[in-house]
């Protein structure tokens, strides 16, 4: 039983993932995104579960688990970042949407309200400065994860209106990874983040010159998963240089699965990382999200969800800028994007390590932080639902005789 009790934690939290599917099956829930079921049962188990995965030195392995599934998670999310838009010099007008220069303008809004909203906060930081930039990268963060998905199941992926939501969450997902990443080397320069960058770099020349090497046609018969083995060998070291260079480990894993993307590597090529991540581990790192957070000690203390709840609205707030769709579309599908835009997570969970292991914050706020999170998962997706049935007929028809950049199909 000894050798074998380290899999009891990950026992215990797959049949609570299988258990989640199924009800998800059965039932068939469609408007909630089943990451958002998954911190919920995390949170709500989250006290019992924490107290005997300790009591019998589980933690570990439990820790192991959410490293690798956030970097997982991170790592597809660089690989399906796709800006990949036909080239567009015409500028934006009532008959023309330029998607790209129309989403770096709302971007730098967004940016710019956010870190007036983060001024609401400066009396949470212990460090208000540092503490007041990460909260704008976090405020102006969009889970691509999300909004993609749900335009592309509606097939609104082939409307303007579907395109612009896609090209700015990615858009913004990536500005605030990169962000994050220059904000943890500045913050401790040291020669370990020199060496740890320089590393990393040898690590994606290295991948880049050995996934395009064309083998021998015996070598291929007996290497037939060697370019697999190459890339997971490459998320290994990104995830342990990254933190090697005083930066969140997970970064590493975003800039490889996006380096990966502007390499040209094929989505077959990547199938076995969404299998074993959606399959497995990422379901798992969810749960153990929700495990963080008290929700007793929140209930408790209303002072703590009166927090939660400004955060989320801050959320929603800094992505007002999007009303400028209005230009193109109706007031509602104007204010549908300000809010589905406002869908953000991954940032935000990786904004709270930051947040822990400089103590700008307390643990607290990072718990508050990622339950405002939730919330907006939580919103965005049910007023998307909501407002899609009346919306999908009125874009066609709207954007007949609008012009815009598509992405390459």
């Amino acid at each position: 039983m000894i050798e074998t009790s380290f899999l009891i934690p990950t026992i215990i939290l797959l049949g609570i993932s299988v258990v989640i599917s199924t009800i998800i099956s059965v039932l068939k829930i469609r408007i909630v995104p089943s990451f958002v079921l998954e911190i919920i049962v995390g949170i709500i188990l989250g006290a019992t579960l924490k107290d005997y995965f300790t009591a019998n030195n589980f933690t570990h392995i439990a820790d192991g688990l959410y490293v690798i599934g956030f970097s997982l998670i991170m790592f597809l999310s660089g690989f399906d970042a796709d800006l990949n838009i036909l080239t567009d010099d015409e500028r934006s007008s009532t008959t023309h949407i330029n998607i790209v220069r129309t989403s770096i303008i709302l971007l730098v809004s967004v940016y710019l309200l956010s870190l007036v909203a983060s001024f609401a906060f400066i009396n949470n930081f212990n460090k208000r400065f540092l503490g007041i930039i990460l909260l704008t990268i976090t405020f102006s963060s969009t889970f691509a994860g999300v909004v993609a998905p749900l335009v592309v199941v509606e097939r609104l992926n082939r409307t303007g209106w579907g395109n612009m939501m896609i090209t700015f969450a990615f858009l913004s997902e990536l500005v605030s990874i990169i962000l994050l990443s220059i904000y943890m080397i500045i913050n401790e320069p040291s020669i370990n983040s020199l060496w740890g960058v320089l590393l990393i770099a040898v690590v994606f020349i290295a991948l880049h010159f050995s996934l395009k090497l064309k083998h021998g046609r015996k070598m291929q018969e007996g290497m037939v998963f060697l370019k697999t083995r190459m890339i997971f060998l490459a998320l290994a070291l990104s995830v342990v240089l990254s933190e090697f260079a005083g930066g969140e480990y997970v970064l590493g894993a975003f800039i490889l699965g996006f380096f990966l993307k502007s390499m040209g590597i094929s989505e077959h090529r990547i199938h076995v990382f969404e299998n074993i991540g959606y399959g497995l581990f990422i379901p798992l790192f969810f749960i153990l999200v929700g495990f963080q957070i008290d929700i007793i000690h929140f209930v408790n203390n209303p002072k703590l969800l009166l927090l939660v709840l400004l955060l989320f609205a801050c959320f929603i707030v800094v992505k007002v800028p999007l009303l400028y769709l209005t230009k193109w579309y109706k007031s509602k599908l104007a204010i549908t994007s300000v809010i589905l835009s406002s869908c953000t997570l991954v940032v935000a969970i990786t904004a709270s390590h930051i947040g822990h292991q400089y103590e700008l914050f307390s643990e607290e706020f990072g718990q508050a932080l990622i339950l405002a999170c939730v919330l907006t998962s939580i919103v965005a997706p049910i007023v998307f639902e909501i407002n899609f049935p009346k919306t999908i007929k009125y874009l066609r028809n709207r954007e007949k005789g609008i012009t815009y950049g598509r992405y390459y199909q």
